[in-house]
């Protein structure tokens, strides 16, 4: 693999080749301990198991006069950790109940790894959710629910945290979009309502209720 390579897979494969030819012994040094490598002509290889965190290695070839080669140190990085997801709403809530606009603030972050991308699904495709300035960890999403793909009513979206080691954790929102307006009946007094006193400056308790209905 590449050098300084991070990934969420622990088996990796070592393969080197070599301009000598005619090599007597390949060597796979990894975190100080030696392990020999199968040969094929100029080609070393050797399959390792990482253990979670960086691994250290070089590969020393011998030839059959002795003479000896060394490679450059190698590292990869194992990370098998999912990263997280807060919804930093203002208690943590994942419903949202919205007219015409949405605002999603988040915090995610990777386990001893950076966080690659935050997206957020859509009934087609993605939309990356921009970090936010200054503010490690943090991000936020800015949008009107048409942007989201969602209609007056109810709807889904999942948002996606990958770190850089390909290791992802999602956390779904429910996004409830209402732009209609309550409707107000007033049942009692009746319209147009009279009410009679006897004196100049009355006071009067007026019986008054009413029925607010939601659509």
């Amino acid at each position: 693999p590449t050098n300084r390579i991070i990934t969420n897979n622990a088996q990796q494969t070592i393969t080197t080749t070599t301009t000598e030819t005619n090599p007597e012994t390949c060597t796979l040094e990894i975190n100080g301990r030696n392990e020999t490598m199968q040969r094929t002509i100029t080609t070393c290889s050797q399959t390792i198991t990482l253990a979670e965190g960086t691994t250290t290695y070089k590969v020393h070839v011998i030839d059959v006069a002795g003479n000896k080669a060394t490679s450059e140190q190698r590292t990869i990085t194992l990370d098998t950790a999912l990263p997280t997801i807060t919804i930093r709403t203002t208690n943590g809530e994942t419903t949202l109940l919205v007219k015409d606009s949405i605002l999603l603030p988040l915090k995610a972050e990777g386990t001893g790894t950076l966080i690659q991308s935050v997206t957020i699904g859509m009934p087609t495709g993605t939309i990356a959710i921009p970090p936010v300035t200054g503010q490690q960890d943090e991000y936020s999403l800015a949008a009107t629910p048409t942007a989201l793909g969602c209609a007056e009513g109810t709807c889904t979206r999942t948002i996606t945290v990958t770190d850089s080691a390909g290791n992802t954790a999602t956390q779904d929102i429910t996004i409830i979009t209402d732009t209609t307006a309550p409707i107000i009946t007033i049942n009692t007094p009746a319209n147009p309502a009279v009410f009679q006193t006897t004196t100049q400056t009355p006071t009067i308790t007026l019986p008054f209720t009413a029925t607010i209905t939601e659509e």
